[in-house]
């Protein structure tokens, strides 16, 4: 062949083919960081206690400083909720009057507990003269403003103990003083929660409860509380931290002898707070007849004066056993069920408006550790979107396992269809989603978060489908949209690097991320869409995760935007339509071989062969002549001349004759040395060894007719 045709047709092959060719990206040494769950953060806690003048001396609320020994029993209580080493629970103990102070805000963990406990006790116990709660809000903003932990979803909570009603110096009227401490609340304490617990003053004209529903409308309806002894605070401290924990309520009983109780599954820790009198002791047995101490696996003790904290990590649901031994007298116990955390991973604390996402949560213990669903305690999950300050918005989202086996859920918005669609949320501001989870009958309980939605870039991903298939081979492709408010943009306008180093994607064996491929950098294609195919084995009905980050030097600095974004999509290995019919076309054909070769096998390898004369003929020709030593006739054809009638003419004279010509195949098959049977059939007769053919046997000196065909045999081997 001419050369230069031969490059005129092979050049535009080698045109296509590379313009079809899959872009594998370009390696990278770095590995994204795949977080399996969220550290439990933990609270800064404002414990706010009222020393005005009302508070002390012979006529005080509190002459003898119970105050003190509550607030103790409110941070051991705050102590033995579950935080992240490192980012631990703070505390900071404000003392207020006229004035405030504090020592700000100390790190609340076992070692440090006594020099936070410390804290509580005023330097100079004397009164610090008025009730200014603007004084308190104003102190904890410049300790909080001062904090080391500053997590976008680190919780700010305010617990405040008083006796009576704002006041100071300038004696403002009772509207003003609420107008003003509202004021302070939203400016040095913007987004905290405030909880109130308040005491009357039996001596005093002021009354605290004549400010309970001005109290409702700082901290929320359901955030102040009223006790009538100083004795009730532990009550009404506990009460404040199971909102702030969302801890399921368990009524305080009287244990008096022997008392049997259930515990629920899904059940992270189980805190017994126990009051009693001198000398006596509750013992407490689990369903395996174990009485609890400081010494038992998963259990720890913190006390006071007074009381216990006892302290059982992943507690076996079941029923347990009170005994009250060695005294008399009532023992009060209020028991906390702790509640597996729903670590929820998505949507981020900060998340980018008009981005489209699956929400995604995990059962973890308070280790960090995922907890699969308890098949006798099937879970039912349902959640809610609102945006704060926005009374008409409102999603109901449908939460549905991940087929991990891990306690994974990820829920979106109903169909028409059944399926789930992702949410959108579009405006910018404050989101609230509240889960509600069921498991069985025996337990409830609802986890409430936030996150703050931003107008941010963000990567729309399009390639993998969320829980959607890939095809099997060794590579997965995936492709990503760079946009902002739900349009797409172009790299270059927002960040300073190159477009071919901002996304960074890699394949996963699982969506813990805990075996990955090489990560590939993502090619940007033009108009802010990044893809290449990521080399990895993807297996059919096996789970991956394709993990891709988002990170790069922004052009205007955005104090709000976080350093990367990462984002994990699940998916599995499928076979495509074409994949399947290829596989099919392999069985098919691999039958079909394998069933011709052992048809081969029988006809000419086994059984025995015929040895003497044959001859066959049809229509004239002779088809086979000739002495035999075989064990099968391969098939073969002769055209057979016949003749045929044809129709009388219209006056009735005597049919011409006509000559039709067909074809007869034959084959035939040794039966024994003096035996033979042949078929009237050809190839695909004898591939189904002549089922359903016409056949005749013919033994020692014999003849016959099979259709057109005329057979004679003379074996060598007479009888």
């Amino acid at each position: 062949m001419n050369i230069n045709k031969l490059c005129a047709f092979a050049l535009p092959l080698f045109v296509l083919g590379c313009a079809f060719a899959p872009d594998h990206g370009r390696a990278s040494d770095e590995t994204i960081a795949v977080h399996r769950t969220t550290p439990i953060d933990g609270i800064d806690l404002f414990v706010m206690m009222d020393e005005s003048g009302s508070m002390g001396g012979p006529h005080g609320t509190d002459p003898n400083l119970l105050r003190y020994e509550a607030a103790k029993y409110l941070l051991q209580n705050v102590l033995v909720k579950p935080a992240d080493a490192e980012s631990p629970h703070q505390v900071a103990i404000i003392h207020f009057g006229s004035t405030a102070q504090s020592k700000g805000l100390l790190p609340l963990t076992p070692s440090s507990v006594n020099q936070v406990l410390g804290a509580i006790h005023l330097d100079n116990p004397a009164s610090l003269g008025d009730t200014s709660f603007t004084s308190a809000f104003k102190l904890a903003g410049q300790i909080r403003a001062n904090s080391r932990f500053k997590a976008p979803g680190r919780r700010t909570i305010a617990v405040i103990f008083t006796d009576g009603q704002p006041d100071d110096a300038r004696k403002l009227s009772i509207e003003a003083s609420f107008q003003e401490l509202q004021h302070e609340a939203n400016t040095s304490l913007g987004g905290a929660e405030f909880f109130v617990v308040g005491i009357n003053n039996p001596t005093s004209p002021v009354k605290f409860s004549e400010t309970v529903s001005r109290w409702q409308k700082v901290a929320g309806p359901d955030h102040v509380t009223r006790v009538e002894r100083l004795d009730d605070l532990y009550a009404g401290y506990n009460e404040a931290l199971r909102r702030v924990f969302e801890i399921p309520h368990v009524d305080e009983i009287t244990v008096r002898g022997s008392q049997d109780f259930e515990v629920e599954p899904y059940l992270s820790a189980l805190e017994f707070h126990i009051f009693t009198p001198s000398q006596v002791e509750l013992l407490i047995r689990d369903p395996q007849h174990v009485v609890l101490s400081s010494a038992t696996p998963g259990v720890t003790v913190r006390g006071g004066n007074g009381y216990r904290i006892l302290s059982v990590q992943r507690p076996r649901p079941g029923q347990w056993h009170y005994e009250v031994k060695n005294g008399t007298g009532d023992v009060r116990v209020v028991r906390n069920p702790i509640p597996l955390h729903l670590d929820v991973q998505v949507p981020e604390p900060v998340y980018p408006s008009g981005k489209p996402f699956f929400f995604r949560a995990v059962f973890t213990d308070s280790s960090g550790h995922e907890v699969a669903e308890i098949p006798e305690y099937p879970l039912s999950l349902t959640a809610r979107i609102t945006m704060k300050d926005a009374s008409n918005f409102e999603k109901q989202l449908r939460l549905l396992p991940i087929a991990t086996g891990r306690g994974e859920y990820y829920g979106g918005e109903d169909t028409a269809s059944g399926e789930l669609r992702p949410i959108t949320l579009s405006k910018a501001g404050t989101y609230e989603i509240v889960i509600r989870v069921k498991g069985g009958t025996k337990f409830e309980f609802t986890r409430t978060v936030r996150t703050d939605v931003r107008s941010l870039p963000y990567l729309d991903i399009s390639q993998p489908i969320f829980n959607g298939s890939v095809p099997a081979g060794h590579a997965a492709s995936i492709t990503a949209q760079l946009r902002h408010d739900g349009a797409a943009i172009d790299p270059s306008k927002f960040f300073t690097d190159n477009p071919n180093d901002l996304v960074l994607a890699q394949v996963c064996s699982d969506i813990q991320g805990t075996s990955c491929g090489r990560a590939m950098w993502l090619s940007h294609k033009g108009n802010g869409l990044f893809g290449a195919a990521v080399p990895t084995d993807v297996h059919r009905g096996q789970n991956y995760a394709a993990v891709v980050r988002l990170k790069g030097s922004p052009r205007i600095q955005n104090a709000g935007m976080p350093a990367e974004m990462v984002e994990t999509i699940p998916f599995h290995g499928a076979l495509t339509s074409s994949q399947t019919a290829t596989r099919i076309g392999i069985v098919i054909a691999s039958i079909v071989m394998g069933w011709i070769l052992l048809v081969l096998i029988r006809l000419t390898a086994i059984g025995p062969r015929y040895l003497g004369m044959v001859e066959a003929s049809a229509g004239g020709q002779s088809i086979w002549m000739g002495h035999a030593n075989r064990r099968v006739w391969w098939p073969k054809r002769a055209r057979v001349s016949r003749e045929a009638p044809m129709a009388t003419d219209e006056e009735g004279a005597a049919p011409a004759q006509a000559r039709a010509n067909s074809v007869m195949s034959l084959w035939g098959r040794a039966l024994a040395r003096d035996k033979v049977r042949f078929y009237a059939g050809g190839w695909g007769s004898l591939l189904l060894l002549g089922l359903f053919s016409r056949n005749v046997n013919l033994s020692g000196t014999d003849q016959t007719e099979l259709g057109d065909a005329h057979i004679e045999i003379q074996s060598d081997f007479q009888d």
